[in-house]
């Protein structure tokens, strides 16, 4: 990366003084920190697109914590044409668990939703090993909680199609 380049992409930023810092203090305050969620939603979006166009045959998890972020992922994916569905807050818990089951038995290629929807209790391991982190969230608990589910873990509860979501009935 050139110079130039490097102070395009606002990579150098300056605090509050004017002194120069390599990265962006977000521990301020709550406002603060959800600021810079809200700016940097597009540069979290053009690196998922690069991700996903390196992996273009493998099946993700893309988790938001912003329904800002859902909208700007579903926005992009439904130009590109994506196989892609969505699991959020408002839609009954019978259109949840359809969205669920649907993706865990691979009918699409993204799923997008929060990890306090389906981040634990979901097996997913049949179609999906891959996730990115699209949104920014402070809470530890999310993390391990979604990260342990996803790759194929034959020793934890849940392996084997024992998990939700739930087969449908043959």
């Amino acid at each position: 990366m050139s110079y130039e380049e490097f102070l395009n992409k606002k990579v150098i930023v300056a605090e509050e003084f004017g002194k120069l810092v390599l990265f962006k203090d977000t521990t301020k305050s709550l406002l603060d920190t959800a600021r810079e969620k809200r700016e940097s939603i597009q540069e979290r979006i053009e690196k998922t697109l690069e991700i996903l166009d390196a992996n273009p045959d493998k099946n993700f998890i893309l988790w938001h914590h912003l329904e800002s972020e859902r909208y700007e992922l579903e926005k992009v994916l439904k130009q590109r044409g994506a196989n892609f569905i969505s699991v959020f807050g408002s839609q009954t818990n019978a259109e949840k668990e359809l969205n669920l089951l649907d993706f865990s038995e691979g009918k699409f290629q993204y799923l997008i939703t929060k990890p306090r929807i389906a981040g634990s209790g979901c097996n997913f391991q049949e179609f999906c090993s891959d996730m990115i982190f699209v949104g920014i969230d402070y809470k530890f608990n999310d993390f391990p909680g979604v990260a342990c589910r996803a790759p194929a873990d034959p020793g934890r509860a849940g392996a084997a199609g024992r998990g939700w979501p739930r087969r449908r009935p043959s």
